[in-house]
């Protein structure tokens, strides 16, 4: 019947072409994709910054500390360190919630208040996050792998013990600490907006590459720490996990830990504006280096 058809449509000139609705064609996938134009402006701002930084920032110690007295002097600064990150973000914590939670009297099982606390909740998880920290840290100076290799292996371990307690309470769901951000995000009191979440996976990409090419751990840190709040590709936590990121690539080159207090907060954040703004690296790697010495 259908070869009937086939030929009495075909005499008054419609042909017919068979198809097998069943059979699915194989689609031919490209072996290259086309990245973000975020990208160039990553690539653009590391070519263009990085002599700059490498002119006026100090040498790397020629004399380096034993790695355990490296990481107990790191160890030392964790309460300053807690309290000035997380004041910035605005978190209202004390020196003395940081040292409840380092010494494990959050008890959320016993005290509701802890479970329910938010201040509690982001000490307990820069607490778990410096931890992981202080792995990465030990990787890069006793085995002397890539510090951009670690860092792309340790980074999603980060951001997941920052919020790991805040998801035990129910207030994060466990799916937000998985990938990267699947929404617009606006920074207050900024005028940067970071890249479309389409543009997260390329710019961390080329990111990563960077770190990893970088010679100079002066460049690692800074422009590490900038191009990381550029793209902001979490929900939540990209300053907090931004100034380790800047500490890790600095002790990489065996510099100091450098902590960035509250009470210069406005010229932390006007130096990194100046580098939205105009391309100026300059005030930014200063404010560090005052602060290193």
């Amino acid at each position: 019947m259908a070869e009937n058809l086939e030929r009495d449509l075909a005499m008054v000139g419609i042909k017919i072409t068979p198809e097998n609705p069943f059979i699915q064609s194989v689609p031919l996938l490209k072996t290259m994709r086309p990245l973000s134009p975020y990208v160039a402006r990553v690539e653009a701002l590391w070519l263009q910054c990085r002599s700059a930084i490498i002119q006026i920032f100090p040498e790397m110690p020629k004399v380096t500390k034993p790695i355990d007295e490296y990481l107990h002097n790191i160890e030392d600064i964790y309460q300053s360190d807690a309290y000035n990150s997380l004041s910035i973000e605005g978190y209202q914590v004390t020196p003395e919630l940081i040292e409840r939670v380092k010494n494990n009297s959050w008890n959320p099982a016993q005290y509701r208040a802890d479970l329910e606390q938010r201040n509690a909740l982001a000490a307990r998880g820069y607490f778990e996050a410096f931890q992981a920290i202080k792995k990465t840290v030990m990787k890069i100076l006793e085995v002397k792998q890539n510090p951009g290799e670690i860092l792309e292996e340790d980074l999603q371990e980060w951001y997941q013990k920052l919020f790991s307690p805040s998801v035990q309470a129910g207030l994060i769901s466990p799916h937000q600490l998985l990938g990267y951000r699947n929404h617009p995000i606006y920074i207050r009191g900024s005028r940067h907006v970071p890249p479309p979440p389409e543009a997260m996976v390329d710019t961390m990409e080329a990111l990563v590459k960077h770190l990893k090419e970088e010679p100079e751990a002066s460049v690692r840190a800074i422009l590490g720490h900038y191009i990381f709040v550029f793209i902001h590709p979490y929900f939540d936590g990209n300053g907090r996990i931004a100034r380790f990121l800047m500490n890790v690539m600095l002790t990489s080159g065996h510099y100091p830990w450098v902590v960035i207090p509250l009470t210069r907060r406005n010229e932390y954040m006007s130096a990194l504006a100046s580098i939205d703004s105009e391309h100026n690296i300059i005030p930014f790697t200063k404010l560090i280096m005052d602060l290193m010495r």
